[in-house]
């Protein structure tokens, strides 16, 4: 099976909490936690492992991917905007008559109608096709890790800040050329289909502590579509650690929450740091 989509929108994906990835990295200005976050969830999956509230609780600023300070109607609007072809043309015009009538059955297997993600781009359809499998599957963002989080960190008083801004992130999708975006879209549809072993092969990895494993899982097929693993993972890697470094040159202690991709393989955030020697300790 295919893991292209599915490893690509890891960040979507819900793995059980009996072994979340979580590093400390001692720098010279401060301590940093690095937590590979999922943001889809079940109540079953809770409680999360003693280690994550410790590190909530040692840490003075929380980071996560997102910038919380954005208005909600400032996110809808810039999503909104970035979703919607510039030139006004529809998912099926920028998919095909054939292609489209294809996605249409499929996502109709899955009981989605693509009709009310008509009037959007195909990599915010595949987007809104992975957030409702997830939810048929009866995974809940509000039972997701960064939900959790800020729930934690909020009732402590704990600062919370954004790596990026959501324009920032979805710029990654929608700057991607219109044949590739056809091809996610695609991918994620046969994601879609084949979740349920998808995830059970995740969790195996996960609930074994065995990260080499898990980043195979993940990693799997998302390099052949070179163009949206480097626009999606390698740059916004970069552009994380930009701020990591700073966190351990300078301080202060924090913990830093990002989906479980950016932080496993070799073009993850851990392997990056530990090439420049930084020193990183995996927490049980």
């Amino acid at each position: 099976m295919t893991r292209a989509a599915l490893a690509l929108l890891a960040c979507l994906l819900a793995l059980p909490s009996a072994a979340l990835p979580l590093w400390e990295l001692q720098g010279r200005g401060g301590r940093v936690w690095l937590l590979g976050s999922v943001h889809f969830l079940r109540p079953s999956d809770y409680p999360l492992p003693p280690a994550v509230d410790k590190a909530i609780a040692a840490a003075r600023v929380i980071y996560l991917e997102l910038d919380l300070d954005e208005p909600a109607g400032d996110t809808a609007a810039t999503a909104a905007a970035l979703a919607t072809d510039p030139r006004g043309r529809d998912l099926r015009q920028l998919l095909g008559r054939s292609a489209w009538r294809d996605a249409q059955r499929r996502a109709g297997a899955l009981g989605f109608d693509l009709e009310p993600l008509r009037p959007y781009e195909p990599w915010y359809a595949a987007l809104a096709i992975s957030r409702l499998r997830l939810l048929q599957l009866g995974f809940d963002g509000e039972q997701g890790v960064e939900s959790y989080v800020v729930r934690a960190a909020g009732a402590s008083g704990k600062e919370i800040r954004g790596l990026e801004t959501l324009a920032g992130q979805l710029a990654s999708l929608d700057g991607l050329p219109p044949r590739t975006q056809r091809r996610f879209l695609a991918a994620t549809l046969d994601e879609a289909a084949a979740m349920d072993d998808g995830i059970a092969d995740l969790v195996s990895a996960w609930r074994g502590g065995d990260t080499d494993a898990l980043a195979r899982a993940l990693l799997d097929g998302a390099v052949l579509e070179r163009e949206v693993y480097q626009r999606v993972i390698v740059d916004r890697n970069r552009r994380f650690l930009a701020t990591i470094r700073s966190l351990a040159d300078e301080g202060p202690d924090s913990l830093v929450v990002v989906g479980a991709l950016h932080l496993v393989g070799d073009d993850g955030i851990v392997a990056a740091l530990e090439a420049e020697g930084y020193a990183l300790r995996q927490v049980d």
